[in-house]
Parts: structure tokens; C-alpha cells; sequence
């Protein structure tokens, strides 16, 4: 089947202890800080991206020019105008993914590192991305994880923390903070909580998000940034229940949504200044206000065929709601709806994508079984929006 990288944001989860910091001069701290905007609403580039997603790691991000893909180490630039896709790198002598050279390969200014995830995020014009490798120590044999700042041209790193333990999986970035999830390290209990540390990496600031005693052995399945509020979806395997809850990051307020809701909120994005959401039986759309209020049904979507592992989930790319009819078979149709929810058109897909497959800001991009990138530009709405080849991967390559 071929994956889809496509457009929005969900999120999980982490494990890891602290063990060191980069350098970062107070007066960039101070800069950044006072270039934060608090509004309540979505702010390009120092928001996490909600409309870039891949249904298995966040490994898209975008700046105002280019979109930036990771892949099996690698960082390609794909320019928005042109669609031009190259390696993030201008060395004249460097073969980028070709190189065959493990010296070579982590001297290309594209090549990131590896690790368990392709995990990369766009932060007030830097790009930050994890990398792992293998040490020994008194506890044994282990993994351990770096985070990294880096310019737009690749040319410049920054390490900025690592963290150590063996299961690292994905991260954002927003407002100002790193934010991660890890299993529960206490042994009468097991879930996942969400932290944050600031983006300077001041160990010291770390943080707690949402209280892990308050839903026991839980687990956070998906989360949503908008503004100042984190919207997540915790299933308790406690009494299998799930919350919705909306969370403060500013005054560190929660409310559980459902008590409103009344209903199992599964898949969600927020439109239009609205929560959409689908049920558990990916038949119906709903809105409700920011507080889980006034919750109506806007839609109705044929019934799911599970046999083509066929279901609805509601996206946008800014402009439209956007509602996927995903299958495993080709030419199934994104369905686009205004502010109003009228149909202001379809548009068939010329692949055949994952049930998770999602929409993007004017764009998708997707990946081939044969490891071709494939651009489609979706600045107008229209079936004749061609598929554009415009790079092919080279193997999986991997430096020990």
C-alpha cells in the first residue's frame, strides 16, 4: 500500500530521562520569548502544524517557501512554487543519499540521523529533529536520543538535550515548548504522560502537562494543538473509557469535554474556530464550540465498508473542511466543504492510500512503493490536478 504524507497532525508518544543540555545565549532565549503570539487561534510558525500529518510519524513540516520531508535520515526541500525536490544540502562534491560512504553520508548537510521515527517540526524559521544511537554504560546496553536545532540550509546543528532510554517515538514543537509523551515510569501503573521542556532546553523547567493520577493506567491516543489549548483524546484501560479533554496550557485548567459531548469523540480538527468531530462509527460529523458546547450534527457519511477498509475522517487545509473517503482502492475522493458545509467540490486521487490518508495545506505529497515522491498542487480545486514525480528515493541506508 502505498503511504501517504499528508496533511495534519497527530501525535504520539515518547519515553525518556534527561541527560544533557546545549548551549543557547540568553539573548536568543529573550528573542524568541518576545516573538511568541498568545492569541488564541493558530499562528504559522511557532504553532505545531496540525494540517501536515503522516499516519505513522510527524515527518513533514513547512515553512512559509518549502515543505521539508524526512526520510531514512535524509531531509528533501521541496520548493512550494517550483515543486522542485532536492536533498537539503549545497555541497558541490556530495552524493546526499547516494553517497555509499558512512564518513561521507553523515557529512551531507541533509542527512539528519536516524532514529525509531522520521521526526522532524518547524520552529520560528529552525527546523528540530531527533536522532538516536547506541551506548554502553553501568545499566547496559541502550538507546539514547538527541534533539536537534537546525538552520534552513541544514548547514548549522545544534544539539540541544538527549534523552535516554530505548523507546523514543515523536515530539512537537509549540509556543515556546518541546512537548513529548512517555510511558509512566512508576511500577504500580502504566500510561503515558505529556511533558514539555522549553525549547532552550532549561532541564530545570521541565513540566508536567496534564496529571497522569487523574485518569489511571492511561494512555494519550491523539492530541491537537490551537492556541493556547491542547485537545486530547485518553483512553483509561482502567474501566476502557474514553476522556476529552481540553486542556490550558496557560493556567493549567482542564475540562473533560464529554460531559457535554455525551458521545465518543474519535477522529477531530478544529474549523473554522469549531471542534469537527466523527463518532465511533465514522458515520457522523458533529460541531461544537471550543468548550465542547452546542454540539450539532453536520454531517452524515455513507456507512463504512470494512471490507475495503473504507472510513470517513474529517481534516482542512485552512481553507476547507476537508472529509477523506479512504479505502485501499484506488481513485477514492476528498470531499471539500466551505464555512457553511456546502460541497464546493471532489477530487479523486490517482493512488490508492491508507485509511488514515489526510489532506494538506495546497499540497500532497506522498511516497510510491517504489520510493518516488509524488507532488499534487492543490492551490485550485479541480480532477485535473496532475501527480508530479519529483524525486526517487534511494534504499534505505543505515550508519551503525
Amino acid at each position: 500500500m502505498k503511504k501517504i504524507l499528508l496533511l495534519f497532525l497527530t501525535f504520539t508518544l515518547v519515553i525518556s530521562v534527561f541527560s544533557g543540555c546545549g548551549k543557547d545565549s540568553s539573548k536568543s532565549k529573550k528573542d524568541e520569548s518576545n516573538k511568541i503570539n498568545y492569541s488564541d487561534t493558530y499562528v504559522f510558525g511557532q504553532d505545531m502544524q496540525n494540517n501536515l500529518f503522516n499516519q505513522e510519524y510527524n515527518n513533514i513540516c513547512e515553512s512559509k517557501d518549502s515543505y521539508y520531508y524526512l526520510e531514512n535520515g535524509f531531509v528533501y526541500v521541496i520548493d512550494k512554487k517550483s515543486h522542485k525536490c532536492q536533498p537539503l544540502c549545497n555541497k558541490t562534491d556530495c552524493l546526499h543519499d547516494k553517497e555509499t560512504s558512512d564518513d561521507k553520508i553523515k557529512k551531507c548537510n541533509a542527512f539528519f540521523g536516524y532514529a525509531m521515527c522520521d521526526n522532524i517540526a518547524y520552529y520560528m524559521n529552525n527546523l528540530y529533529y531527533i536522532s538516536s544511537r547506541t551506548i554502553k554504560d553501568d545499566e547496559g546496553e541502550h538507546s539514547v536520543y538527541d534533539f536537534y536545532k537546525s538552520s534552513l540550509d541544514g548547514t548549522t546543528k545544534e544539539k540541544l538535550m538527549t534523552l535516554k532510554n530505548d523507546c523514543l517515538y515523536t515530539f512537537t514543537v509549540h509556543r515556546g515548548y518541546i512537548y513529548y509523551s512517555c510511558e509512566n515510569n512508576d511500577s504500580d501503573s502504566s500510561g503515558r504522560c505529556l511533558y514539555r521542556i522549553p525549547v532552550n532546553c532549561d532541564q530545570k523547567q521541565i513540566e508536567e502537562v496534564l496529571k497522569y493520577y487523574k485518569y489511571p493506567e492511561s494512555t494519550v491516543e491523539n492530541y491537537y494543538f490551537y492556541g493556547n489549548n491542547i485537545y486530547l483524546k485518553i483512553l483509561s484501560s482502567n474501566n476502557n473509557k474514553y476522556y476529552f479533554i481540553k486542556y490550558n496550557l496557560d493556567n493549567g485548567k482542564w475540562k473533560d469535554l464529554n460531559k457535554n459531548l455525551k458521545v465518543t469523540v474519535d477522529d477531530l480538527v478544529i474549523f473554522n474556530d469549531k471542534i469537527i468531530f466523527c463518532d465511533d462509527s465514522y458515520t457522523k460529523l458533529y460541531e461544537c464550540d471550543l468548550n465542547g458546547n452546542g454540539k450539532k450534527k453536520i454531517l452524515n457519511m455513507p456507512k463504512p465498508d470494512v471490507k475495503k477498509e473504507k472510513y470517513y475522517h474529517p481534516y482542512t487545509d485552512g481553507r476547507y473542511l476537508i472529509v477523506t473517503s479512504a479505502s485501499a482502492s484506488p481513485n477514492d475522493k476528498f470531499m471539500y466543504y466551505d464555512k457553511n458545509y456546502k460541497p464546493v467540490g471532489t477530487y479523486k486521487m490517482p493512488f490508492a492510500f491508507s485509511p488514515y490518508g489526510i489532506c494538506g495545506s495546497n499540497a500532497f505529497i506522498y511516497k510510491a512503493d517504489d520510493g518516488s515522491l509524488y507532488y499534487i498542487d492543490m492551490t485550485k480545486l479541480s480532477d485535473k490536478n496532475k501527480a508530479e514525480k519529483v524525486y526517487k528515493l534511494s534504499p534505505d541506508q543505515w550508519v551503525f
